[in-house]
């Protein structure tokens, strides 16, 4: 049989760009969310943060946790303020939290429906050992967050509840 260089360069090259593209083909690992190197995690976590996020401060006639971004202020405040044994149990309380929403539903916390989701933290929120319990430990850091989250944001503070500069007004003769 007879190749000639052409022919074989040519096969060389679309092997060799087979060889490179192949591990990406297969790769089945999630994409990391940028910007958080501290807290690694993937978009299906970060669903699941918005999703609790929203069930505690729901959109009603006001915009909810979802709308103030209280996933990504959580995460933020993770990677910047939490010490290194305190991402990696709110990590492993996250996994936790998951395989128990997982053995109890048989879907993810997202793909519940919104009672069940209310069912899912009703029970997290009645759980008080997060000393031990490391999926209770991330239900109340994130139930923490979120609502520090909202009561730090513009909306809550221009609209709900508004906030003023302090000493705030002077009154000069005041009943007392």
């Amino acid at each position: 049989m007879n190749v000639s260089r052409r022919a074989a360069l040519k096969q060389f090259v679309i092997i060799a760009a087979g060889a490179a593209l192949l591990p990406s083909c297969l790769s089945h690992s999630k994409k990391k969310i940028a910007g958080y190197e501290k807290v690694p995690i993937d978009e299906d976590q970060l669903a699941l943060m918005s999703g609790i996020a929203q069930v505690i401060v729901p959109d009603n006639a006001t915009p909810g946790a979802k709308a103030v971004q209280a996933d990504k202020y959580a995460l933020t405040m993770l990677n910047d303020c939490y010490k290194q044994e305190d991402r990696e149990r709110f990590l492993k309380g996250m996994q936790q939290f998951t395989d128990q929403v997982q053995a109890q539903y048989k879907k993810s916390f997202t793909a519940c429906t919104p009672q069940e989701q209310t069912a899912i933290i009703t029970a997290a929120n009645n759980t008080k050992d997060a000393a031990t319990n490391d999926a209770a430990y991330f239900y109340h850091t994130m139930k923490y967050l979120t609502l520090q989250a909202y009561t730090g944001s513009q909306y809550f503070l221009t609209k709900v509840q508004v906030y003023q500069q302090i000493p705030g007004k002077y009154i000069p003769s005041q009943a007392v």
